[in-house]
């Protein structure tokens, strides 16, 4: 957690004014201060992602079923998943190779032998094709953000990577998921949510009610757009090997700004509307790993890199690629 009631704000090693971002702002700050070698998650709205980004260390969102879910509401949701954190990629696959594999209880997961995320190899800058996302198809970006992703892509291409401009489809796919999510909030939480109302968040009590309402209709025009979003990003994968878009729209906020209500113009109602740029990716349901871009004025900043579906293999590899060329997760707080 990053926030609570009973203790402090989670804080960012990186600088203490600032926080570490959500939900697993924890295990980031964590394994970032050296703490821990390694930690996991959840993510549906980039809880493995964000703090992250925000920590200059890795996360993975792996595709479903990857890691096991032990949901007891809903075991057959591609929306929610498992997976690690680490300080490189190497590390966060060493942790996968043992959270991931088959589990009887679980129906979504992969019948693989989870051996093969042991031993990377990591890939070299020219055998890797990028496709190159300058905001997931529409999202607002800060002006630092987007400053370092822009030397980021030249770094890379400097260093050998073959990038092309992507301009990605996915502005439906944040309608669909909300409409998913906040019926997932209704499926976890409506029997706390009917006895102890009073006992529980208000935006969590938000969501609670708002899942109640979903209509028949509405959930099955979800469940149709995250089909249609899951082929369409697949077909790009025909083209390239990985896709890079920005990991968060700001560097990690104030410690007292639980949630940002403004990017640029962009003024946001809702807590996870600033999280679109990894909630856009969870409908697509393909893995996606959070590494170090860069900094502003020291503090971290992270960027989206997408693999085929049930690629975390051959995703994990670029990555450690770019770590290598890169050199930022040798970077520490204490630096």
């Amino acid at each position: 957690m990053t926030f609570s009631a009973v203790a402090d704000t989670c804080r960012n090693p990186y600088d203490l004014s600032r926080h570490a971002g959500g939900s697993s702002g924890g295990a980031a700050a964590a394994v970032a201060a050296g703490m821990l070698p390694f930690a996991d998650g959840s993510d549906s709205g980039g809880s493995l992602r964000y703090p992250a980004a925000f920590c200059n260390v890795v996360g993975l969102r792996p595709s479903p079923g990857r890691v096991a879910s032990g949901r007891l509401d809903n075991g057959w949701t591609a929306h929610g998943v498992l997976g690690p954190m680490a300080r490189t990629s190497d590390d966060v696959a060493y942790a996968l190779a043992a959270m991931a594999g088959p589990d009887p209880m679980a129906p979504l997961s992969i019948a693989e032998d989870p051996a093969v995320f042991a031993s990377l190899t990591p890939r070299h800058p020219g055998s890797v094709r990028i496709g190159w996302s300058v905001d997931a198809g529409g999202v607002p970006i800060s002006a630092e953000v987007a400053a370092v992703h822009a030397r980021t892509r030249d770094t890379l291409a400097a260093a050998g990577y073959d990038i092309v401009d992507l301009d990605l489809e996915l502005a439906d796919a944040e309608a669909a998921w909300e409409t998913v999510e906040m019926y997932n909030f209704f499926a976890s939480y409506r029997g706390e949510a009917a006895a102890h109302p009073d006992l529980m968040r208000p935006d969590l009590l938000r969501n609670v009610r708002q899942g109640e309402r979903i209509t028949a209709t509405e959930l099955t025009d979800a469940l149709r757009t995250r089909t249609e979003v899951f082929r369409r990003t697949e077909r790009l994968f025909a083209d390239v090997d990985v896709i890079i878009a920005p990991a968060t729209p700001v560097v990690a906020p104030p410690a007292e700004v639980e949630w940002v209500e403004r990017v640029g113009d962009t003024v946001y109602d809702r807590y996870f509307r600033w999280q679109m740029l990894a909630n856009r990716f969870t409908v697509t349901a393909h893995p996606v790993v959070v590494t170090p871009a860069g900094f502003h004025e020291d503090l971290p900043v992270g960027m989206q890199v997408v693999g085929r579906h049930r690629g975390e293999a051959e995703l994990l590899a670029i990555t450690s690629g770019i770590e290598a060329v890169r050199g930022l997760t040798a970077r520490s707080p204490r630096d």
